[in-house]
């Protein structure tokens, strides 16, 4: 159901939250600046501050800071930034 090579650009943060539908969850995001906004969105919750768990349903990658998350999300989800 969730690919751990995504097909095309998603949200990392959105994907894993279960109260949204899948259909949310799987939304193309078909530009960067708009995801890489975003995604900053995301960041400034206290729960991305340190160290944290990458939300991908298939993923427990451990990740710390942005920078780390951009280049896992690239490196392991083939989702550009």
């Amino acid at each position: 159901l969730y690919l751990i090579i995504l097909p095309y650009p998603v949200c990392l943060f959105c994907i894993g939250k279960e109260e949204l539908l899948y259909e949310w969850r799987m939304r193309y995001i078909p530009r960067k600046d708009i995801l890489k906004k975003h995604i900053i969105v995301h960041f400034k919750d206290p729960q991305y501050q340190g160290e944290f768990e990458c939300r991908h349903p298939s993923c427990s990658a451990k990740l710390d800071g942005m920078a780390h998350f951009i280049r896992h999300a690239l490196d392991i989800h083939g989702v550009c930034h």
